[in-house]
């Protein structure tokens, strides 16, 4: 059961996802305009996997006792303008390592408050957001090793794969009634 407490802790985590989700959007929009179709891509579905983080925040509100009635908010998304791929990373590392910091400091209140289903369940949240910074961080340095030819790495950017939501929103879907 979730403490009553620490529901806004997890909403205010489902809110920021949200406005994630935007960032990405704006990176792939200001990467297609600049002309890399392959990192605008790679963002779009970066996209992607921030809403399927926030599926899987909404059912563990929904499929956990004491969630209630939780609030959604709209975001204060600020567009932004990006001119070249080594920028859009630099941001969107950024903006991975605030939400790291974030993630980190709500996993630590609900361990004070003596919920461990929570502050448990920011974990698979700590090490995906490791991940995808050490990912952003090895093509950032690909990008500084050539930044005047970039034609090649934007093409492997391209091919970066649909996210697969069972992976993302029920890594346990093995034990998922049928």
């Amino acid at each position: 059961m979730i403490k009553k407490e620490l529901v806004n802790d997890i909403t205010s985590f489902l809110n920021l996802h949200i406005l994630t989700q935007m960032n990405c959007m704006q990176l792939s929009k200001e990467l297609a305009q600049n002309g890399y179709p392959g990192f605008a891509w790679f963002y779009q579905v970066q996209a992607e996997d921030e809403f399927m983080h926030q599926r899987r925040i909404i059912n563990f509100l929904q499929g956990t006792e004491g969630a209630g009635d939780y609030i959604l908010e709209a975001p204060q998304f600020k567009p932004f303008k990006i001119d070249n791929p080594a920028e859009a990373i630099q941001y969107y590392i950024k903006m991975r390592q605030d939400t790291l910091a974030k993630v980190t400091k709500l996993k630590d209140n609900a361990y004070k408050a003596g919920d461990y289903l929570v502050s448990d369940f920011y974990n698979w949240f700590i090490k995906d957001y490791w991940t995808e910074i050490s990912e952003n961080q090895d093509v950032l340095d690909r990008v500084k090793m050539n930044p005047e030819s970039l034609a090649g790495l934007d093409r492997r950017m391209g091919k970066r794969g649909e996210i697969e939501p069972d992976h993302v929103i029920h890594p346990m879907k093995i034990f998922i009634a049928d």
